[in-house]
């Protein structure tokens, strides 16, 4: 250290520094240093400069340590030779070695030293065909290493000894049979004595034989011979060997299995012709032991229809339309054989009239003036049928007088029968104008008409409908020969669905029906319409059919009809229980019907049908209808019976009908009650 002395300031007093230099000192890797400065031995004070203008303080001049620069050395196992070291970092500023990278943990010793071998000793081992052997070897478990000596000095790559691999004898394959046993190819080491499937020795095998093996059987049952078919013994096949046996084990071979056809034994049956009536037969043969027929007597060919049926050879007739010249026919077919005639191609319905008569000569006629009337004399017309030209009617035309002649006409009237028919349309009946018109005359018709017509009344899928219908009456000379009255169709009615219906007549005028409902099977039945019942119940049996309605009546002048039909129930009579039934009353004639039906519990049989009630015993008589007959039931004393019956043959679906007199209505029971033989 240099000491100065300098004035400290300008008073006489001023303190002179006395400075004493200090030497730098560089920062090390891990000291502080500190620049060069100044300091006053006197006031104790820090300068950077001799002169002590510039004063610092004394931490302004340290220099702070740099650290240590380290450089990182990988560790390095040590092996059974080598050396190895730790994992450590090298300052390069002071050179010291640390075990950390942040240079904290100094080491002074970084080596680690060589383990030395650690050795496993293998035994040598022979070599076999199959297997490799080996040399007795060390070996190190630190560094895997091969030594031929304990101490691991002479170090070797190659232990093995190789396989020596098989020497092989070749054995040739021979099939089993179904009785000798066979063997696979194979082959035998004769080294170590084993056999093998394959010439390299891989697949070692203990069995080469193949047993005998046995026939494969399989039955065929025996089966008779035939006429024609060769039959055979029971008898078993080897599939193997092809050969046939008598038994299930194999043992009887045989050659022979099958029986010969045995051949028909045949009888003839002649031809017979056949008839219209009886059938025939062709010539064929029988077989008595297998019942097969044949054409021949060979037996070659089989048949199985040998009959000839009986029929008719028919010739079709066309139907042909009489007219009122000639004479027609129905379609037939007439039998070359019998001579009888058919209405059908099948011969099954036989007519013995197939002529349709010559027909009514057509209406109205033409009418054609043969003299006509002067004034002093009478003329004459034929009234002629218009198909066939025939005179029908000559008639007498008056002469003429100045009262039966007005402008050019000449009218007149004369007796003259005519037919006229017409239709109902929208509920109106129209028919035919019967004037005949002549040449300039008009000649006015009286006589018969028979007013016939068919209305438009249907329904389907409804529980009712209603026709009104006008029908004008006019002067009548023939009438229905059953009822006296004249006839009017109204129609025909489509039933909804099966059931029973309930039919209403009314009238404009007071006057008796008669309503007759033909079946579409023909069958018919009649409900009589008056004035004081006006409805009656029916049954149908189909639904959707057809029904046809006839309106018989006694009036001769315009009839008003309003006929209404609709579904209805009826009360059902059994035998096992009573059902009560309410009888509208008539003030002393029949009241309304009541339609009852019997039930389906009962047998066909003889039953009584009960009626009971105390108004019955004494003030009214009864009308009962079973099956179309009637009943008429007097009134008893009570002591009689208690009630009234009708005994007679019942079966399930009858329909009864019961109407009374009583003034009032009237409620009573009915039931069936069997009737002991």
């Amino acid at each position: 250290m240099t000491a100065a002395l300098v004035a400290c300031s300008e008073p006489a007093e001023e303190h002179k520094h006395t400075m004493n230099f200090v030497e730098a000192v560089e920062a090390t890797c891990t000291e502080d240093g500190h620049i060069a400065y100044y300091v006053c031995s006197g006031c104790g004070k820090t300068f950077s400069d001799e002169e002590g203008n510039h004063e610092i303080t004394y931490e302004s001049a340290v220099t702070d340590a740099v650290g240590h620069t380290l450089t990182k050395t990988e560790g390095k196992a040590a092996t059974c030779t080598e050396a190895g070291n730790i994992e450590y970092y090298t300052c390069s500023a002071c050179g010291k070695t640390f075990s950390d990278a942040e240079g904290k943990a100094e080491v002074a010793n970084v080596s680690v030293s060589a383990a030395g071998h650690a050795l496993t000793r293998t035994a040598a081992k022979a070599a076999t065909c199959t297997e490799a052997g080996n040399i007795e070897y060390y070996t190190c478990s630190v560094c895997d290493k091969m030594f031929s000596d304990a101490e691991g000095k002479t170090e070797v790559t190659e232990v093995g000894i190789p396989a020596a691999g098989h020497k092989m004898t070749k054995t040739e394959a021979v099939d089993a049979t179904c009785t000798e046993a066979g063997n696979i190819e194979y082959y035998t080491c004769s080294a170590c004595g084993k056999m093998f499937s394959d010439a390299e020795g891989k697949t070692e095998v203990t069995e080469v034989g193949i047993p005998a093996a046995g026939h494969k059987l399989t039955k065929t049952e025996a089966k008779e011979a035939t006429c024609t078919e060769a039959g055979n013994i029971e008898y078993y096949t080897c599939s193997a060997c092809g050969k046939t046996f008598s038994d299930a084990e194999g043992k009887t071979e045989v050659t022979e299995v099958g029986i010969p056809a045995a051949g028909h034994k045949m009888t003839k049956t002649e031809a017979v012709d056949a008839t219209c009536a009886e059938a025939g037969n062709i010539e064929y043969y029988t077989c008595s032991a297998c019942g097969k027929t044949l054409s021949d007597a060979e037996g070659k060919t089989e048949v199985t229809e040998v009959g000839i049926p009986a029929g008719h050879k028919l010739t079709k007739t066309e139907a042909k339309e009489a007219t009122c010249a000639e004479a027609g026919n129905i379609e037939y077919y007439t039998c070359s054989a019998c001579g009888k005639t058919f209405s059908d191609a099948e011969g099954k319905t036989e007519v013995t009239e197939v002529t349709i008569p010559v027909k009514a000569h057509t209406e109205p006629y033409t009418a054609e003036v043969t003299q006509a009337p002067t004034a002093s004399a009478a003329g004459s017309a034929e009234l002629k049928c218009p198909v066939c030209e025939k005179t029908m009617q000559t008639i007498t035309l008056p002469a003429l007088t100045e009262a039966n002649v007005e402008n050019g006409t000449y009218d007149y009237t004369v007796s003259y029968r005519f037919s006229s028919r017409g239709y109902y349309r929208d509920g109106l009946y129209t028919y035919a104008d019967p004037d005949v018109e002549l040449e300039g005359f008009r000649v006015q018709g009286t006589g018969q008409t028979m007013i016939q017509g068919r209305s438009n009344f249907q329904f389907r899928n409804a529980s009712s409908a209603t026709l009104s219908i006008s029908v004008p009456t006019t002067s009548i000379d023939e009438l229905d020969e059953e009822t006296n009255r004249p006839k009017i169709t109204t129609g025909s009615m489509i039933m909804g669905a099966a059931g029973w219906y309930k039919l209403t007549v009314g009238s404009s005028t007071d006057v008796a029906f008669t309503v007759t409902l033909i079946s579409p099977d023909g069958s018919a039945k009649d409900f009589l319409i008056t004035s004081d019942q006006l409805s009656a119940t029916f049954e149908t049996v189909t639904a959707s059919n057809e029904y046809c309605m006839l309106v018989f009546h006694s009036a001769s002048e315009q009839v008003q009809l309003d006929i209404t039909v609709e579904e209805t129930t009826v009360p059902t009579v059994t035998t096992s229980e009573e059902i009560s039934i309410t009888l509208p009353g008539g003030n002393r004639g029949l009241g309304e019907a009541v339609t009852m039906m019997v039930g389906n519990d009962i047998e066909a049989g003889t039953y009584r049908l009960v009626f009971s009630g105390t108004v019955l015993l004494w003030r009214c008589n009864v009308s009962v209808v079973v099956n179309g007959v009637t009943y008429n039931l007097s009134a008893k004393p009570a002591e009689d019976y208690n009630g009234y019956y009708v005994e007679t043959e019942f079966k399930p679906g009858d329909t009864i009908t019961v109407a009374c007199d009583a003034v009032n209505d009237l409620t009573v029971t009915a039931i069936l009650e069997p009737v002991s033989e």
